[in-house]
């Protein structure tokens, strides 16, 4: 009875002071009266709870207490621009932290990338953050625009093709909440390059939303690594939209949290729409990283391809929700999706869901779930040559891992994730 009054409660704001809160973070009006209705339907909402298939290995309420502390706490960072990781723009990348609510940037922008608080345009940010909203009515996405306080636009012109790496760093040297906003619009022809870095931060709430758009014959290629959230808490929403012959590639990798939760929802809405999703995963001690996949395969000839990879230690939990979904008129549809893990100790857990929901009988579906720990006959193979058992296994883990690194065509960022792993593996 306990847990079915648990799954039904809803968010107490009464006497909260996430209204004031959210109201105060940037004085626009029509921002303003967006969070209003934004903080009456978070009323009417009910917090997740086990009793929700998708929520079912995943506790969220310690994450959601820590949202409100910090709210009452509110807590502001007092890092500056001088510190040693700011960086200039070069012609190869560009550098943009999320940091005390909103973006900052040593060097000036360029057109195709506008903040809301330095953006003398605020009607193409009102435009945006109303369009489609009922897409993104989930309490976690709610509570992002409610303590929202700037946006990140990545807007490129059509024909555009972007040499540059657009990085975006979001940091904290305190504990916070942190609340990134993106919205991505790729137009016709064009093409990017972006990595989100999100460091270590201590005891922070990171509740990340971003909204991709890819009109026909665009292609974005996303990078994204998150660090180990000490003591902290990371969820991320993507909603990403997918036209004719566009194309998407994500590369991610995420260390843990005591909470980590990634979901991501694309809907390919048009022919010959492609999406890669590749994705390593790797806590440690008593971490816990939870993936939940929804791609919508809503046209024919689309192609979507899914390798999530688990490499969990000690305690550690993890958890991998996947569902396609294949529409009646989606012929000719491709997908593959494979989730396979390396569990490197007897108290590592993983839950694995991967589902096909397809309702055309012309398609080339498929998908796997594999678990287990290292192969003793390769470990063996290895000490034989006189490498230590310590060696020898870094040496499997990093095999494992490096299938999905060398996916990566860009030689930049194959090496990031390359100098990554090296560094987990220490």
């Amino acid at each position: 009875m306990a847990d079915q009054n648990k799954m039904n409660t809803h968010f107490d704001l009464n006497g909260s002071l996430l209204k004031d809160y959210g109201l105060g973070l940037i004085d626009v009006d029509w921002l303003k009266n967006l969070k209003k209705e934004t903080l009456a339907r978070l009323k009417t909402q009910s917090i997740p709870s086990k009793k929700d298939e998708e929520w079912r290995y995943t506790n969220i309420e310690p994450l959601i207490k820590k949202c409100f502390e910090l709210v009452a706490k509110n807590s502001i960072s007092t890092l500056k621009k001088n510190k040693p990781f700011i960086q200039k723009h070069s012609d190869n990348n560009i550098f943009i932290y999320y940091v005390d609510g909103h973006f900052c940037f040593v060097d000036n922008l360029p057109s195709y990338i506008k903040t809301l608080r330095n953006s003398e345009d605020q009607v193409i940010f009102q435009t945006l953050l109303n369009y489609d909203v009922e897409k993104i009515y989930t309490p976690f996405a709610d509570l992002n625009t409610l303590m929202l306080s700037d946006v990140l636009m990545i807007e490129t012109l059509k024909n555009q093709k972007i040499d540059a790496t657009v990085h975006i760093i979001i940091c904290s040297d305190v504990e916070q909440n942190i609340s990134p906003r993106l919205l991505v619009q790729l137009r016709e022809n064009s093409s990017i390059r972006i990595f989100e870095h999100c460091l270590t931060s201590n005891s922070c709430v990171i509740n990340s939303l971003t909204d991709i758009n890819c009109e026909k014959n665009s292609q974005l290629d996303y990078y994204k690594i998150i660090d180990e959230q000490d003591q902290g808490y990371h969820l991320s929403l993507s909603n990403i939209t997918l036209a004719r012959n566009s194309y998407l590639n994500l590369f991610s990798w995420d260390s843990g949290a005591n909470i980590s939760r990634n979901n991501i929802h694309v809907d390919l809405v048009e022919e010959n729409a492609c999406v890669n999703l590749n994705s390593l995963f790797s806590p440690k001690e008593k971490l816990h990283v939870d993936n939940q996949l929804k791609i919508k395969h809503l046209a024919e000839k689309c192609e979507s391809s899914l390798d999530y990879r688990g490499i969990l230690q000690d305690q550690s939990t993890g958890v991998f929700g996947g569902e396609v979904y294949v529409a009646q008129e989606a012929r000719d549809t491709q997908s593959d999706m494979k989730n396979r893990n390396l569990l490197l100790s007897d108290n590592a857990r993983i839950n694995t869901k991967p589902v096909l929901e397809i309702y055309n009988e012309d398609v080339q579906c498929s998908h796997s779930a594999t678990s287990g720990c290292l192969d003793n006959d390769k470990l063996f193979y290895i000490q034989s040559r006189g490498i230590e058992e310590a060696d020898a296994m870094n040496i499997l883990i990093q095999s494992f891992a490096s299938e999905i690194i060398e996916k990566i065509k860009n030689s930049q960022m194959k090496r990031t994730f390359q100098e990554y792993l090296v560094q987990k593996l220490q």
